[in-house]
């Protein structure tokens, strides 16, 4: 039995209001650049007894729609919410955590939320 689109935009309609409401904005950082970040702690020598925070910046659901509109843009969005609330929690810095990372992997730095976004959402769109 085949789905039809109005069924398919009221189930996605249904998963994005799910989304909005029980996902307040936090701090992002890529799966793999947190694997990373374990890897270059425990190998590298001058990391001891440290405390790293992994994150390359905080989200919010308007942030997280706006990219997906520009990686779907024929799919029907919902309007940004209005007087989102912000994460305002002080966390420290994370350029020693990046610093691991680069030093001891060569890569650029954090994997940016867009960059995640795409890569989770390649083989659906």
């Amino acid at each position: 039995m085949a789905i039809s689109r109005v069924t398919y935009v009221n189930m996605n309609t249904y998963k994005v209001r799910f989304f909005e409401s029980n996902f307040p904005p936090e701090y992002h950082v890529n799966v793999v650049d947190c694997a990373r970040l374990h890897i270059a702690a425990l190998l590298t020598p001058s990391i001891k007894s440290q405390r790293l925070f992994a994150y390359e910046a905080v989200w919010t659901q308007t942030g997280i729609f706006s990219i997906l509109r520009k990686l779907k843009p024929d799919f029907e969005w919902p309007d940004p919410v209005e007087n989102e609330l912000r994460d305002r929690s002080h966390v420290p810095e994370s350029k020693d955590a990046e610093k691991a990372i680069i030093n001891f992997f060569g890569v650029p730095g954090w994997t940016t939320i867009e960059e995640s976004l795409k890569e989770l959402f390649a083989d659906l769109f």
